[in-house]
C-alpha cells in the first residue's frame, strides 16, 4: 500500500515530468480542458513505460496523443467504425 508521502512523491515527480515534456517539445494547448486531456494520455505513456522497463523507448513528442491520434495524424489511418475495431 502506497503512504502519503510515496503518493506525494510520485505527483511531485508527475508534475516534474510534464513541465520537462512541454518545455522540451514547446506544447501549449488551447485550453484546461484540452491540456488536462493531452495530461492524462501523457501520464498513461508514462506508467506504459514503466512497466515495460526497457531503454529502446522513451518519451517523445508524441507522449501526448493516443495510438488512434497518433495513426490518424502521422500514418495516415482512420479509426475503424467495424464492430471490434476492424480486429
Amino acid at each position: 500500500m502506497l503512504t502519503f508521502a510515496a503518493v506525494a512523491l510520485a505527483s511531485v515527480k508527475s508534475d516534474t515530468e510534464w513541465i520537462s515534456f512541454k518545455q522540451r517539445f514547446h506544447k501549449t494547448y488551447g485550453n484546461a480542458v484540452e491540456e488536462a486531456s493531452r495530461r492524462a494520455t501523457f501520464e498513461a505513456e508514462l506508467h506504459r513505460l514503466a512497466a515495460v522497463n526497457t531503454s529502446t523507448q522513451g518519451l517523445t513528442q508524441f507522449s501526448d496523443l493516443t495510438t488512434d491520434e497518433f495513426s490518424q495524424r502521422w500514418l495516415g489511418h482512420r479509426p475503424s467504425t467495424a464492430p471490434g475495431g476492424g480486429r
